[in-house]
């Protein structure tokens, strides 16, 4: 069988530490001229019509308002051989009807998964492989990605590539079990990224060279979504610094947004059954299926805030300075809870402070013990749960038996098999336990319980990482068959 692992583990890390705004020693009239003439481009240049001189005045000057250059996000094209899914090929079908929109739209994505680094797992899992991860090397694959740093290449293939992490990082298993679906039937496309830098006469292993004329990446440039920040036209420096402070409110109340509305859901296993209502659109990629809100919502949202804030800069001419700035909200909120935090305020607050709980052990560097769960600096996974939550003093025999109904908890999940389609909410109560048993088995360490911080991501204290981590949720649950899911419905 052939290894499609072509260098070494050093060279890809390199390759992963570069910024996306290097521009390997391109300018923009040679990148043109390259991109016009590989055959990986020609799908997207039949479909949407690119031509050099569009590529220059329209489509690279956008392409550098997100990622700085246009070398890397170009290369990814070429590779992927996009056309009828975007540029990049991320989604099913083209998701706008002109060339521009879809390329902000795969700008966008590459923004949301970068926005997020480092709280991604590396993908090591896809349905195509029968859902199940390679287990050689992943916590090395995880390093990896958390020493990229935002901005790079790494910040944003590694948690969406699950074929290059799998011949990068786990190229025996990926050999042992090469073969038809649902065995390893990929290639490597980090190879073939590799390749096509080569292949322009640049060098893929610089590791985060900022390249020539190129500039790094604002972290605080919006996308064609957000809103651009507004200048007041009272001249008054105490005036001046309260509506940027609002405007950058606006700004990372709509990331929040994104947060929690645009997420990547990983299938926990085979036969997931997922569902969108009419203010969510479905795309599949080759390990995730992605639940996005409609741009036209997004859209809506974000006008109605930004009238406000031209409004605010309207009337600013009228208003008196003052040295007083108690009203600008520099810390927005916590992601709102599930579905309707915003109906149940307390609800909110209920869960945001049990999260919040759960990461002050995890500052405060708190221990995983079994023997002592209830000690001075240690908890165990239940333990962990009850004081987050005020449960009590339990575990997840009497958690899932009678704390968490007791305290306000739904079941939303029965499933001795966690082959039933569902979809987790921010607060949510995970409870594990082996295959084809009862949630009785769970005792000890048999079982495990932490809490769902979004629809995918999990807070818990655990053996693995002796203290609380937060990890998708695919990585944890793969160990175990049986599951329930409890879900608060009142404060506490």
């Amino acid at each position: 069988m052939p290894s499609y692992k072509t260098y070494s583990t050093e060279q890809y890390i390199n390759f992963f530490k570069n910024k996306t705004s290097n521009n390997f020693g391109l300018s923009d009239e040679a990148l043109a001229d390259w991109f016009m003439g590989q055959p990986g481009a020609r799908p997207v240049i039949n479909s949407y019509g690119v031509t050099k001189k569009n590529l220059l005045s329209t489509y690279i000057p956008k392409i550098k308002e997100y990622q700085g250059e246009a070398a890397f996000f170009l290369f990814y094209t070429v590779t992927e051989g996009g056309g009828a899914g975007n540029w990049i090929n991320h989604y099913q079908n083209d998701t706008s009807t002109t060339g521009l929109g879809c390329l902000i739209d795969d700008l966008e994505y590459c923004k949301s998964i970068d926005d997020n680094y480092p709280g991604y797992p590396v993908a090591m899992t896809a349905q195509e492989v029968a859902g199940i991860p390679p287990q050689e090397n992943i916590n090395q694959a995880q390093q990896v990605y958390r020493e990229c740093g935002k901005g790079t290449i790494g910040s944003i293939m590694m948690p969406s590539t699950m074929a290059g992490n799998a011949w990068v990082f786990a190229e025996n298993w990926c050999l042992e079990n090469q073969g038809p679906r649902p065995g390893v039937y990929f290639g490597n496309p980090y190879d073939l990224m590799i390749k096509t830098i080569q292949s322009s006469g640049a060098d893929p292993f610089g590791g985060g060279s900022g390249g020539g004329g190129g500039g790094s990446i604002d972290e605080g440039l919006p996308g064609n979504n957000a809103p651009t920040q507004t200048t007041p036209t009272v001249d008054t420096n105490e005036l001046m610094t309260a509506f940027e402070a609002l405007t950058n409110v606006v700004k990372q109340q709509i990331e929040k947004l994104k947060d929690v509305s645009d997420s990547n859901v990983y299938p926990l296993s085979l036969n997931k059954i997922y569902q969108a209502n009419k203010y969510y659109k479905l795309t599949k990629m080759m390990n995730l299926t992605r639940v996005t809100l409609s741009r036209e919502i997004l859209d809506d949202i974000i006008k109605t805030i930004q009238d406000a804030v031209n409004h605010a800069e309207d009337s600013a001419e009228n208003l008196q300075p003052s040295n007083k700035n108690e009203n600008v909200d520099t810390n927005p909120p916590e992601p709102p809870a599930g579905g309707g935090g915003s109906e149940n305020p307390d609800l909110e607050n209920y869960i945001n402070k049990a999260i919040a709980h759960m990461k002050d052990l995890q500052t405060r560097g708190f221990t995983y013990s079994m023997d002592a769960r209830w000690g001075a600096t240690s908890r165990d996974c239940s333990s962990a749960v009850c004081e987050s939550y005020n449960l009590g003093n339990g575990n997840t025999v009497t958690m899932d038996s009678t704390q968490l109904p007791n305290h306000g908890f739904e079941k939303v999940v029965d499933n001795p098999y966690m082959s039933d389609g569902w979809s987790a909410q921010r607060g949510d109560v995970f409870i594990l336990y082996p295959n084809g048993s009862s949630p009785a088995a769970s005792a000890g360490a048999a079982g495990h319980t932490g809490i769902f911080i979004d629809n995918v991501n999990i807070i818990h204290m655990n053996y693995a990482s002796n203290g609380v981590s937060i990890d998708h949720c695919a990585n944890v649950f793969s160990s175990y068959y049986g599951l329930n899911v409890w879900r608060p419905t009142r404060a506490n």
